[in-house]
């Protein structure tokens, strides 16, 4: 699994940070985890501004290399959204 972080787009604050196969994955997982059946059933107090999604990245131990995160491609701007990006995979 790779990790990803879930922010809202306006604000930039981090609505959750956690393990998922994949962005679209990311979403639905965080909406999960605070109660809800997937993304698309976010209310838009939440989607309002957008969601964007980024894989983060880490070093490991004894590699020298540094840790540091990786833009993400999905974002969520509205319910169509949503369903069009659950619909392309």
């Amino acid at each position: 699994m790779r990790v990803f972080q879930v922010r809202q787009g306006g604000t930039g604050a981090i609505l959750w940070t956690g393990e998922a196969r994949g962005e679209l994955d990311a979403l639905d997982v965080m909406a999960k985890a605070a109660g809800y059946d997937a993304s698309g059933a976010l209310p838009e107090s939440v989607r309002g501004r957008g969601l964007a999604v980024e894989e983060l990245q880490f070093s490991r131990a004894g590699t020298g290399r540094l840790f540091g995160r990786t833009e993400g491609q999905r974002g969520m701007n509205s319910t169509s959204d949503a369903a069009r990006s659950r619909q392309a995979v």
